[in-house]
């Protein structure tokens, strides 16, 4: 029974990793791919049927070491674009003509605030809810759940709406302030974090005298420093690749993402219509975060663990 049972769990452990590796093997493959692609001419990729290929030097003599495609999305990346809507009975119309460099400087704007406030937002919220007890943290705690459970869908009207009465709409201070929330999965990743921190170190700094901001800033902080830089880390991968919320909050504020997802869609002819200068725009946008990933990933992404008193 027993070598029945140590086969069996030794056959899920290898059809684990086999489902991982798959898994890995796909990311990979494709990141491979678009940085081949990326090096490639049109001439290569489309005329010369090499679409799996390694890159070869174009008839026209182009040389793979200049980066051609990338130069050529420096250049001439344009996002242009106007959008019109009322604010009650008045007419705004808000125009963007943006070239990458500025297209960066949004998304790093937009990227880091929002990562900064959904990570720290929500762990103040789990701290006051788990170690402060009352009626009130009762009720947060059970409507981020009931939240969790059913999901609010078909309210993007009327948050437009909102923030176009606001004048919050297409700026990034609307969009922060749609970022100022506690609900979600991470405010139970928070509040199951403080429930294995032990109150001995709370009393402790009250018996000598600290305030509950001087406790909250000296001491719950660094211990939550590690799990909360592992949320920021995710929070802003998330947000670095996102073009939908720009698309709809921010239209003239746009992200790299969005820039991208636009320069796809739009440039139909012109010097960025070719397949492979598109690929260069997703590596442009996906190589640095990668790099954010690998050079972060040792000291955010090992394990979370807290060294308490036992009680």
């Amino acid at each position: 029974m027993k070598k029945q049972e140590h086969l069996s769990n030794k056959i899920l452990i290898w059809t684990i990793y086999s489902v991982l590796i798959i898994y890995t093997l796909t990311i990979l493959l494709t990141l491979i791919w678009g940085l081949m692609t990326s090096l490639k001419s049109n001439i290569d990729f489309l005329y010369g049927g090499n679409v799996l290929g390694f890159p070869k030097p174009s008839k026209s003599g182009d040389e793979l070491t200049k980066l051609k495609n990338y130069t050529l999305i420096l250049e001439n990346f344009k996002f242009e674009k106007t959008v019109r809507f009322f604010s009650g009975s008045r007419e705004i119309v808000h125009r963007a003509d943006l070239d990458f460099f500025a297209l960066l400087y949004n998304t790093v704007l937009y990227a880091g605030g929002s990562c900064v406030l959904l990570a720290f937002v929500p762990l103040l919220m789990a701290y006051m809810c788990q170690k402060y007890p009352c009626k009130v943290s009762k009720i947060i705690y059970n409507v981020n759940l009931f939240v969790m459970i059913l999901p609010i869908v078909g309210g993007t009207p009327a948050t437009i709406t909102l923030l176009r009465r606001l004048n919050l709409y297409d700026n990034f201070l609307g969009n922060f302030v749609l970022k100022f929330n506690f609900t979600g999965m991470y405010f139970f990743v928070y509040y199951a974090f403080f429930q294995g921190v032990s109150n001995a170190y709370i009393e402790a700094a009250e018996v000598d005298g600290a305030s509950q901001l001087n406790i909250f800033v000296r001491i719950i902080l660094p211990m939550a420093a590690k799990i909360a830089g592992t949320i920021m880390l995710i929070q802003f991968i998330s947000h670095w690749n996102d073009y939908n919320v720009p698309l709809l909050y921010l239209p003239t504020k746009p992200t790299l993402a969005y820039g991208v997802f636009h320069m796809v869609i739009i440039n139909s002819s012109g010097p960025l219509s070719k397949v492979p200068i598109k690929v260069a725009g997703c590596m442009v946008l996906a190589l640095p975060i990668l790099t954010v990933f690998i050079i972060l990933k040792e000291k955010l992404m090992g394990n979370i663990s807290l060294g308490g008193l036992k009680e």
